[in-house]
């Protein structure tokens, strides 16, 4: 994970795009593995930049 928190917020805000739909679910999962998109989304949890964590929050709600 890129350590620049503006990179970190982008980031999470296109996969929140790409989950629009269940292609890009499936893309998500198929290119970064359960395992790793688990562990960035429970990392960036804690970070201290709101909007990181207001990108990680979105992508989450939207997928449950």
């Amino acid at each position: 994970m890129d350590p620049d928190e503006g990179v970190q917020e982008q980031a999470f805000n296109v996969l929140r795009n790409l989950a629009e739909n269940e292609p890009g679910i499936d893309m998500i999962f198929r290119e970064l593995g359960a395992e790793v998109l688990l562990s960035h989304l429970t990392t960036s949890l804690g970070s201290s930049d709101e909007d990181v964590v207001l990108q990680v929050r979105s992508f989450i709600i939207r997928r449950c």
